[in-house]
């Protein structure tokens, strides 16, 4: 026979002629075994946020049967600018500092130590919305009269990453 988790599961003894015995026993979770779901939440769900948006995140520990088994997790990201906010406990947690855009996803993963189980899921950071700063680029630093100087601009979002693919114009003042 089987009880909740958490409850206790009395078990009784009987022979004929002979008073029950019975016993209480606790029933516990089994040793941590999975990590499900781990998954980022609000505008970061869709795995995809601009530079400086935080990452929120949810996440389980249970045994192998489905139960709950508290037992921290350890969390961490590939992006050295990233802070976790995490007790391993409580099912939730935050990363900030993500200001680093990036062509291939940041990997945030959680493990649980000692136990081989780790689970992770990506994060694509675009260059943030809002401000942009853009930088004039000669190819010399002084010319003549009617020498040719090549221009470069490059456009920066406020975190420093580059912006491909703005359309910049380029004008002489008199």
């Amino acid at each position: 026979s089987s009880a909740r988790l958490g409850s206790p599961l009395q078990v009784r003894a009987t022979l004929a002629g002979v008073p029950d015995a019975t016993l209480a026993l606790d029933v516990l979770p089994a040793a941590p075994s999975v990590i499900a779901p781990f998954a980022p939440t609000g505008t970061a769900s869709d795995t995809q946020i601009f530079a400086g948006e935080d990452v929120g995140y949810t996440y389980a520990v249970t045994d192998v049967y489905g139960n709950d088994v508290e037992f921290p997790i350890i969390v961490t990201v590939n992006n050295p600018s990233a802070v976790v906010l995490d007790d391993g406990l409580s099912g939730t947690g935050l990363i900030i500092g993500l200001t680093r855009s990036s062509a291939t996803a940041y990997q945030i993963t959680a493990r649980i130590p000692g136990a081989g189980v780790v689970r992770s899921f990506g994060m694509t950071v675009d260059p943030a919305s809002g401000d942009r700063f853009v930088t004039l680029i000669p190819s010399v630093a002084t010319m003549a009269t009617g020498d040719s100087v090549v221009l470069a601009a490059v456009v920066r979002d406020l975190y420093g990453n580059v912006l491909s693919g703005a359309s910049v114009s380029f004008s002489v003042d008199t």
